[in-house]
């Protein structure tokens, strides 16, 4: 799901990050997180360890399968944002660019 390849993203940018990291950073509840945590860990794609300077949290990692995957992924989406902007120039790209830009931030400030 998108979802859980939110997840594997977060992780895949932040190894060794706890369930509170992702819930903060994408801006989830935590159990939604834990039950997306559990089903990418029932799919080998993740896995948890204790943290050792918290008793009571965990940290997350990818395994060998989910760096893979999040690394085909990955892939896809360049080409498929490669193929997207083709058609445009270079300037018409830094224009598109500075529009998402803008509206990101017109987003991120009204949450």
């Amino acid at each position: 799901s998108s979802a859980q390849l939110s997840l594997l993203e977060w992780v895949a940018a932040s190894p060794g990050c706890s369930l509170q990291d992702l819930a903060d950073g994408l801006a989830l509840t935590p159990p939604t997180v834990s039950v997306g945590v559990r089903k990418l860990e029932e799919a080998e794609l993740l896995t948890r360890r204790p943290d050792p300077g918290d008793g009571r949290a965990w940290q997350l990692d990818l395994t060998v399968a989910g760096a893979a995957l999040w690394e085909r992924v990955r892939r896809y989406r360049s080409e498929k944002v490669r193929r997207l902007l083709a058609g445009l120039t270079v300037e018409e790209q830094q224009t598109l660019l500075m529009l998402l830009e803008r509206a990101v931030g017109t987003a991120e400030n009204s949450v």
